[in-house]
Parts: structure tokens; sequence; C-alpha cells
């Protein structure tokens, strides 16, 4: 009977230090489960009534990009707390900017544009490849004062909804998705083309902006011959601003040609380049890089604090 008695509480034993031990494999949480956690989170911490702006997720693929503000939006407007900006208006004031949803933005480029359209917080993320899995990262600033009011991050299964979703690919061209097995690997372009010879204008004019705030530096052309690509600079959004010191003076010294980057946002293993020249024309500045590759970029006042940036320049084809 002692024995019956024992073996009993051995096995019962056995079976609580099972039930209570982790398991060998733990699955992750699927996108969607991530985003309706982030929504949540949002919820919580921002002030309810508060209008938030949906901007930019960053991720190898528009597609994934696009799927994940569609879904946070749609989590956000059914639980009826905040007011969420209409998508139609972020997407055309984002074009008027040249702003992209999948790519690289700054803080500063997205608190612009939060400002813009009159909201309180704006909502960033992004995706990041661990192993055979992903992370994924969702966080809201304050428009006003820049701080993360919430950062939300979570691993999540490389399934076939992701793999699907990264199969897009970037519109842009800057990188593809190649799915083998299980695992989803970014392949990046090693080299881009030169942009072609010709004029190429733009309305609106792209503005700087310094710390986020814009600033009377504006982008009136670009001109492409042979192996130099040529920016011009007004000091106004339309028109001409009557002096080359108004359109920008603080470009036109020779130390300049020291402090000023272009940056070819296509492909990341190629170096920012320096001027190869620099002055004015009547009441425009302008500045010639030589042997540039690619028809995206930024450009940067590196001798300014904070740092003058033209966020994202784009050349579609010449007029």
């Amino acid at each position: 009977m002692k024995k019956k008695i024992l073996s009993a509480v051995v096995i019962a034993l056995f079976i609580m230090g099972c039930a209570g031990s982790p398991t060998a494999t733990s699955s992750r949480m699927t996108l969607d489960q991530a985003i309706r956690e982030a929504a949540d989170r949002i919820d919580e911490r921002i002030e309810a009534g508060s209008k938030i702006a949906l901007l930019n997720f960053t991720s190898s693929s528009d597609q994934f990009s696009a799927y994940v503000l569609d879904e946070l939006t749609a989590n956000l407007v059914d639980s009826g707390k905040l007011t969420i900006i209409d998508r139609q208006e972020i997407d055309l004031i984002r074009g008027e900017m040249n702003f992209q949803m999948s790519g690289e933005v700054s803080d500063d480029s997205m608190q612009a544009l939060g400002q813009m359209l009159g909201a309180q917080s704006i909502v960033s993320g992004s995706l990041t490849s661990i192993g055979s899995e992903y992370r994924i990262v969702i966080r809201v600033l304050n428009v006003q004062t820049a701080a993360v009011a919430v950062q939300y991050r979570a691993d999540i299964a490389n399934d076939s909804r992701v793999q699907a979703l990264l199969s897009g690919g970037r519109s842009g061209g800057t990188a593809t998705a190649s799915v083998s097995g299980e695992q989803a690997q970014i392949i990046e372009p090693a080299t881009s083309s030169a942009p072609k010879n010709g004029t190429y204008t733009f309305w609106p004019r792209p503005q700087a902006t310094q710390a986020g705030i814009p600033v009377n530096a504006y982008l009136d052309r670009v001109e492409v011959r042979g192996n130099f690509v040529t920016f011009y600079f007004e000091a106004v959004p339309t028109g001409t601003s009557g002096s080359w010191q108004a359109a920008g003076g603080w470009w036109n010294d020779d130390s300049f040609r020291g402090r000023l980057f272009l940056q070819n946002l296509e492909t990341s293993n190629r170096p920012p380049i320096t001027p190869a020249n620099n002055g004015f024309t009547g009441t425009t500045s302008f500045v010639a890089f030589e042997n540039v590759t690619g028809n995206r970029f930024s450009l940067t006042d590196t001798s300014t604090s904070p740092q003058i940036v033209f966020d994202e320049i784009i050349l579609g084809e010449p007029d």
C-alpha cells in the first residue's frame, strides 16, 4: 500500500513539473497579433480625443508597410478613442513633400509633416530581420516636443503572410525581397545608374528643414550634363528672391565644399560625395557634383547646428 501511494505521489509531481516547465519551442506572435497589441498600447498611453497621424513604416516592401499602417489604423478607428487623420489627406501632403511611406525618414521630417496635418501625435515603425524571424517596432512621437510617447516592440514569426507581404519589394527599386525556404532575405543592389541628361524642375519646390522647421532654402531645379549634376536653389517658393545672398549665400564660400554632402538614397553602400563646384548665377545659388549615380538623394549642410537638410530629392524624368 505504501509503495502504491509513493508511486502515485511521484507521478503527480512529474506531471506538475512538466506542466510548470517551459516548452522546448515557443511560437512567436503573428503580425496581426502584434499590430493589435500595438494599437491597444497606443490607446492606453495617448490622451483620449488626441489627433494622431500614422505616417511611416520602414520595411523592404511597400506592400508590407501599407498593410501595417492600414491594419493599425483599422484597430485604432474601431476603438474610437483617438481621432485618426484620414490616409488620403496624409497621402496628399506626402506627395507634395516627396515623402515615402516605406523608406527611412528622419524624425524632423515626420514632425514637420505632422504639424502640416495638425496632428498632436505621429506614428512610425520599422521591421528588422533577426535570423529567420522579424522584430516589429512601432513608435509614437509628440509633434510639439518630439518626446517618445509610446514605444512598442515584438518579435513576430516569419510565416506565410509575412513572406507574401515582403515579396513585393520597394516601388522605388531600392530593395527587393527574395524568399528562400522559410526565410526572406533582402538583397540590395550594389550599384545604381546615373540620372539622364536634361533639366528637372519641381513644383512645388522642395524645401530644406532645420530641426524639423522649414527654412528659406528651396530647390528650384536640377541640371544633368555628362558627369555633372548641378542643383540650383532659391530663397522663395516661387519666382526669384532678388539677390543671391537671400538665395542661400551660406552655400557660397570656399569652406562649404567640405561641409555639404550629397547622399544616394537608393543604396547604402555608396559614401556621400562633396561638391566639385559652387557659386551663383543671377539670384540663384548652385552646387555641382561629379560622377553622381541614382535618382533619389538627400543633401545636408553639416556646418549648421542643427544641420540644414533636404531630406529627399527625387528625379523623375527630365523636362
